[in-house]
């Protein structure tokens, strides 16, 4: 879904990669080291999600196969985790959106794909929605009515505050996994992992002072 993501961006809203530069530098400074940061923090949810769904839940899988660990609860422990899971994705849902009043006629969102919402619309909506893309990109080459897909991004505070809580819930996951097994966790990763959400943590408490979060030990925090 993510490579879907990618590809859409770049192929129906986005711009090349020289003018992408450029446009970047036109950023304020801080805005540009916090996508910065938070592009790397992406790169951190989707390694632990990945190693969590590809190789803890596998290996577990498979040892309940053989009958090598205790059945009975490896199914609970999987039942958490996907029911976690579950509700993880249902307050991404919930926690950000486009408001009714912001969206543009014609346009409806279609799915939403972690930090981005997938929203389907009008070559002219696209234009109203992204005014700065630049003359090569798709949407200014066509009719305004014709018909176009495209990924709105949510708002830095909230894009952090999604990648802390998908590190916290895929760090947890991984962790609960490799204990039941009896196996040591790899800090190597682990220690990555939990610094890519401290840095998470940093940008959504310098863009939302006085907002509550939870750490990694499931603690209720504010932002000071």
């Amino acid at each position: 879904m993510r490579s879907l993501t990618i590809l859409l961006i770049a192929t129906l809203c986005a711009a090349s990669a020289g003018t992408q530069k450029k446009l970047s530098q036109e950023l304020p400074q801080p805005q540009q080291d916090d996508e910065k940061i938070l592009n790397i923090v992406s790169n951190a949810r989707e390694q632990v999600d990945n190693f969590t769904e590809a190789l803890a839940v596998g290996s577990l899988m498979e040892k309940m196969q053989k009958h090598e660990v205790d059945v009975e609860k490896a199914e609970k422990l999987l039942s958490q985790i996907e029911l976690d899971t579950k509700n993880e994705k249902h307050w991404e849902k919930t926690v950000w959106t486009i408001p009714n009043s912001e969206m543009f006629p014609g346009e409806m969102i279609q799915s939403h794909l972690g930090t981005f919402l997938m929203v389907e619309g009008t070559a002219g909506t696209c234009r109203k929605r992204f005014p700065n893309l630049p003359g090569k990109s798709r949407c200014l080459g066509t009719a305004d009515t014709t018909k176009a897909m495209y990924v709105v991004e949510a708002p830095l505070d909230v894009k952090a505050h999604i990648l802390m809580e998908g590190l916290r819930h895929g760090i947890s996951h991984w962790e609960a996994i490799n204990d039941f097994q009896g196996e040591p966790i790899n800090e190597v990763f682990a220690n990555a992992w939990r610094t890519a959400w401290f840095d998470a943590r940093n940008v959504y408490c310098r863009r939302s002072p006085g907002a509550k979060y939870f750490d990694l030990s499931n603690e209720e925090q504010i932002c000071k």
